[in-house]
């Protein structure tokens, strides 16, 4: 669903056969405006929403617990994309060592190289395990955990793309961006090329809604006390990037449309003449 924010024409014609197209957000009506489409489209903002937790000390305090982490301390988030624009290779190690242990620091690999791991990566992730046991408040999900209660206990997301950051969005976390390929110059003006500019500048926007760390950063420790500090600073940004991708939180409104999206599926749709 997140990947609705570049949809090409081909992409929208390819939908034409379905009968009902939900529409996650402003975000994906802005693409589907110009098309012939619009009696099939139906508002249903980012249905996966109705899943996520409510944000509890409760919570927070029994998940810390059961994984071995500091219920009082604040939780870090590292959740990169794959490749070729993840930055696990060249950070998962480095925050493990840099990272200050006062944090509780939470690693995810992309499923792409967690769940269908190469041999190099299974053995990076041994070593990062022995590295994880030495830090101490360190967990490394190979997709164990449910990504929405990760972020429902989260304190700071650290992203290099847009599916996590945007989803943490939801709990309005404050971001923290590693710098890379996604938000590059370079990919920004081939997207250009392709869609309006003014539809690309809004969606790299997401890289301003929260501080950037270099690769080669060498004052972790720094950002991520300042990103926390400045947390109030980015929200309405953040606040103004889900509200452009998302809408609204209604988890009643959504709830009511999954019932009339199961009509659609009654016996009596089922039927043939």
């Amino acid at each position: 669903m997140i990947a609705y924010a570049l949809l090409s024409p081909a992409d929208i014609e390819a939908m034409r056969h379905f009968d009902h197209i939900c529409v996650i957000g402003p975000r994906m009506a802005e693409l589907l405006a110009a098309s012939d489409l619009q009696e099939k489209l139906i508002p249903s903002g980012y249905l996966p929403f109705l899943a996520f937790p409510e944000r509890t000390p409760e919570l927070k305090r029994n998940f810390l617990t059961r994984t071995g982490l500091d219920p009082a301390a604040k939780t870090l988030l590292y959740l990169p994309m794959g490749k070729p624009h993840g930055s696990w290779d060249v950070m998962a190690e480095k925050l493990l060592r840099q990272v200050p242990r006062c944090y509780n620091l939470i690693l995810r690999p992309h499923p792409s190289q967690s769940v269908t791991a190469r041999l190099k990566d299974r053995l990076g992730f041994l070593r990062l395990q022995r590295l994880c046991r030495e830090r101490g408040n360190t967990l490394l999900d190979l997709t164990s955990c449910k990504l929405s209660t990760l972020f429902a206990i989260g304190d700071l997301v650290i992203a290099d793309g847009a599916s996590a950051a945007e989803k943490a969005l939801y709990y309005d976390l404050p971001l923290l961006f590693v710098e890379g390929t996604w938000f590059s110059p370079s990919r920004r003006a081939d997207l250009s090329q392709r869609f309006p500019a003014e539809y690309i500048a809004k969606l790299f926007s997401l890289s301003e809604c929260g501080m950037k760390m270099p690769r080669e950063e060498k004052n972790v420790p720094h950002l991520i006390e300042s990103s926390l500090a400045e947390a109030d600073r980015y929200r309405p940004r953040r606040q103004a990037y889900f509200a452009w991708v998302f809408g609204d939180r209604d988890r009643v409104r959504q709830g009511k449309l999954i019932d009339h999206l199961r009509s659609f599926s009654s016996p009596q749709q089922k039927r043939c003449s």
